[in-house]
């Protein structure tokens, strides 16, 4: 009986869809080829005097809730009120990394004179990091802060091959160092039915892992791929690809 096995695609498809962000400036580093989350810029507030100080709050327009291990992410955002985004704003860039208690300052800048849109690009977490942007404020405007999460996903690098008639080597890896920590095997019967763990291993010292699958005992295809569970560092992340093999 003939059987072969398919790669199904890169499993980052859904990483490699970033667009470019409205108001973009050029960059001396490329942003993550991650999908952004983004909203619409504010438009820029008429200057304007006020006895009481207005309300601030900080609003986001581009972010990444998810980088995979060795990509560069950024923030972008505005400082504003009810009627606008404010003009040439001092915000401070903290960040404070998983399993840590403390903030710790990083950058300064200024929101853009027409956009009223502050950049901090060149991020690159190798943890998951939250971000924090502080606006402290002047007489006209309250202080603010805003704050958001990007968890950092694993690098699983992987390959199939047969070596037998019903037999395949399923191997990769794990970026960073993931030595003698767990990772599973998933199977599915059908491009809409749900992942299923059929085996579970340990990587080597190396963080090296391997599979063998038997697929004596049915016919027809079959979806695999592998997972490293999440944590409080990385997110849950899978192998770069999905194999299909057909009997």
């Amino acid at each position: 009986m003939c059987r072969h096995v398919v790669v199904m695609g890169s499993m980052l498809a859904g990483l490699l869809l970033a667009g470019p962000a409205s108001q973009a400036a050029a960059s001396a580093c490329a942003p993550a080829p991650n999908q952004p989350d983004m909203l619409e810029p504010v438009n820029t507030l008429v200057s304007s005097v006020s006895p009481i100080a207005t309300d601030t709050r900080i609003h986001w327009t581009r972010w990444h809730k998810r980088v995979l291990y060795g990509r560069y992410s950024e923030l972008r955002g505005q400082v504003v009120t009810d009627d606008g985004a404010i003009p040439d704003a001092s915000v401070d860039l903290y960040t404070r990394r998983a399993g840590s208690s403390e903030w710790v300052k990083r950058r300064s800048t200024t929101t853009d004179s027409d956009t009223g849109v502050f950049v901090f690009d060149c991020l690159r977490p190798r943890v998951t990091i939250s971000y924090r942007v502080v606006y402290d404020g002047t007489l006209l405007y309250e202080a603010t802060r805003g704050m958001r999460t990007t968890r950092v996903v694993r690098r699983v690098p992987d390959s199939m091959s047969q070596v037998a008639p019903e037999r395949f080597r399923y191997r990769g890896s794990v970026e960073p160092s993931y030595a003698e920590r767990r990772v599973l095997l998933q199977r599915k019967a059908c491009t809409s039915c749900r992942w299923n763990t059929v085996q579970r291993t340990q990587t080597n010292d190396r963080s090296r892992w391997r599979f063998t699958i038997n697929t004596s005992g049915y016919s027809g295809r079959r979806w695999f791929r592998a997972v490293v569970p999440g944590d409080k560092f990385y997110a849950r992340s899978v192998s770069f690809h999905v194999w299909r093999i057909t009997s």
